[in-house]
């Protein structure tokens, strides 16, 4: 009997179909857009304008975790920006806790208020701690207590340490004394001027006249005589064209020379002294000498030897 020959042709591969690849940290970027999308229904629904749907949502919310439910949206946008800026969009675990800790702070911290009904404000999670925490303290401690747990969260989560918020304090209080240290300094520094030389070698403005007088007689003489600009359109074209034009006569410049303004040259001198102490140059003002554009202070170089 003959045998049977054995086929030799290979089946073709099965082709599999395509992987649907997701970007990394897809899911927690999702988590992070929800976080704000609830955080928006949440003051949508504060005022009554989202539909019946956010007004139970705004309700059941109330009910468990009573007036913590105002800082859900602020806690809950700075976590979905935390995410989107975290490596791989991953926080651990230890942020997420502090997270669901603090809203639980806030909650047992209303929970010791009433309303005008008599009912307290911290929901359901906040009688539940209120009622463990009044067996061991009374409401004032335990209201300190919230308040301690509350910033040590909030701290954490946003990563600053106690140190750094005393350090801003205690500048912020410092800050008034500084610029009235300053101020003194200035005035000491000003009271050893009193030897400041003026040498003017020109007509000065006194500093102390008021330049209103100046400035109204400038306006007036602009205000008098009314201004015809085709005549002086007219005049341009012709002037260099007429046979009879003269220049103008030189009667016509002033003859009297303006003083010169030199500004506060008091005030001028501190400032220099004040900008050269800035780079350790110890220096003691002289005296100024005013010239028709420029003013000269001079000044002597104190070295201190060790």
């Amino acid at each position: 009997m003959a045998k049977k020959k054995k086929s030799t042709r290979k089946k073709a591969p099965i082709k599999s179909a395509p992987k649907h690849k997701l970007p990394l940290g897809f899911w927690s970027q999702v988590g992070a857009v929800a976080l704000i999308a609830v955080s928006l229904l949440f003051v949508v629904a504060w005022f009554d304008a989202g539909g019946p749907v956010l007004s139970w949502l705004y309700q059941s919310a109330l009910d468990t975790i009573g007036y913590a439910v105002y800082v859900v949206p602020l806690i809950f946008i700075y976590v979905a920006v935390e995410i989107f800026r975290a490596e791989n969009n991953l926080l651990p675990f230890a942020m997420k806790f502090a997270t669901v800790s603090s809203i639980v702070w806030f909650a047992a911290l209303f929970g010791l208020l009433k309303n005008k009904n008599g009912v307290t404000t911290g929901g359901f999670v906040g009688d539940i701690v209120n009622k463990g925490v009044s067996m061991l303290v009374n409401g004032g401690v335990a209201a300190f207590i919230y308040v301690l747990l509350i910033i040590i969260t909030i701290l954490f989560i946003i990563r600053v340490s106690p140190f750094t918020v005393i350090k801003k304090l205690w500048q912020m209080s410092r800050r008034d004394i500084s610029e009235q240290e300053e101020n003194v300094k200035v005035m000491r520094n000003a009271a050893t001027m009193g030897d400041f030389k003026l040498h003017a070698s020109v007509p000065t403005l006194d500093i102390n006249q008021p330049t209103e007088s100046k400035q109204s007689r400038l306006s007036s003489l602009k205000s008098s005589v009314a201004r015809d600009v085709a005549a002086e359109d007219r005049a341009a074209l012709v002037t260099v064209s007429d046979p009879n034009w003269e220049a103008p006569s030189l009667d016509l410049l002033e003859k009297k020379q303006s003083p010169a303004d030199a500004g506060d040259v008091n005030q001028n001198a501190q400032i220099i002294k004040d900008t050269l102490g800035e780079f350790s140059i110890d220096v003691e003002m002289e005296g100024a000498n005013i010239g028709p554009k420029v003013t000269q202070y001079t000044c002597v170089h104190q070295v201190v030897s060790n």
